[in-house]
């Protein structure tokens, strides 16, 4: 697939030329103590989308009054190493406009986890570029649509960036409201307590810092191999049924818990940790990002442009996980 770039420029907010709604919002933005522990680095994600779609034009139109709206995506960042503050710059936001030649959609579906996939959305700019939300529309020869979006992790989470990209389509669609409205506010929501009180120790659990792993050479003739998995409706429905409680209705366990604990006990099982020869003491966890919005106390609003990730790590001995009911790891996780 030879993706061929048309056109890269910077798209700036329709605030710049509309005052009333550029003040809206505060000349900086502080990162606060759940952005910056989060991963100082941009994330990627592709969107597949068959005709008919908008013109590119109709989409840069949209972006810009998104961007009016989320001017933290056409800001910089600013502090010492790493970042401290998103400044309100309105620099803008870096959009790509390419094609696959001659190439239809359906001919590169589904997308297989390879080198060509990476060209479909915009690499992280350089050291000499500062832009935190890159977006690139490639078209296919059918009219297929591909919009890649690389975007900062630390200006905010997957929610609050998906918040986003709503609004955009919103914005696209000539829409007037923006829903849900973004909430820039990010100081108001954690305030440090006065005086400062310790309850749990964070540090040492959700952002205990890990010892390097000892190097790993890997023999020339070894391969890593990506695995894509598809589970049937009709699996998701046997897994919901041995993982909730005798007589419950299978809506009881989300669809998302029972993966994961399958996951967990077939990975332990495949890693060796539970067999015959295993030491019993050896205990397994697995890492789960969590949406902290409706679960902090108060609630943090769902349009809350920052990172409120909190990570839920149940934990077992490698015994149990395999031998023991998957509904017990699904409540295990649950707690968490």
């Amino acid at each position: 697939m030879k993706i061929t770039v048309h056109s890269s420029k910077l798209v700036k907010p329709a605030s710049a030329t509309n005052p009333s709604i550029a003040s809206s919002t505060p000349d900086t933005i502080p990162l606060l103590v759940f952005d910056r522990v989060n991963c100082n680095t941009y994330v990627s994600v592709i969107y597949i989308f068959r005709a008919p779609t908008p013109p590119n034009a109709a989409l840069e139109s949209g972006l810009a009054r998104a961007l009016a709206h989320y001017r933290e995506w056409a800001g910089r960042l600013t502090g010492r190493a790493p970042p401290t503050t998103i400044v309100l710059t309105d620099e803008g936001a870096r959009l790509v406009e390419a094609t696959a030649g001659d190439v239809p959609l359906d001919a590169v579906l589904p997308l297989d986890p390879s080198p060509d996939v990476t060209r479909l959305h915009p690499r992280p700019p350089s050291a000499d570029a500062e832009e935190l939300m890159l977006v690139q529309l490639t078209r296919f020869a059918c009219g297929g649509l591909a919009v890649g979006i690389t975007a900062h992790h630390l200006v905010s989470d997957g929610r609050a960036t998906a918040n986003f990209l709503v609004a955009w389509s919103q914005a696209t669609r000539g829409d007037v409201t923006i829903d849900p409205p973004p909430v820039h506010d990010r100081a108001s929501f954690f305030k440090p307590r006065q005086p400062p009180r310790v309850e749990f120790d964070h540090c040492a659990v959700e952002f205990k810092k890990l010892a390097a792993p000892p190097h790993v050479k890997i023999a020339a003739e070894e391969v890593v191999v990506v695995h894509r998995v598809h589970f049937s409706r009709e699996f998701i429905s046997k897994l919901k049924s041995h993982a909730s409680p005798p007589g419950a209705s299978s809506r009881s366990c989300s669809t998302l818990r029972c993966v994961v604990a399958h996951l967990w006990r077939r990975i332990t099982a495949a890693r060796g940790l539970a067999g015959d020869d295993a030491d019993v003491s050896v205990s397994t966890s697995v890492c789960i990002a969590v949406d902290g919005r409706a679960r902090i106390r108060p609630p943090v609003p769902e349009g809350y442009t920052g990172n409120v990730v909190l990570w839920a790590r149940p934990a077992a001995s490698a015994r149990d996980v395999v031998a023991r009911p998957l509904r017990h790891h699904v409540t295990g996780s649950e707690q968490q």
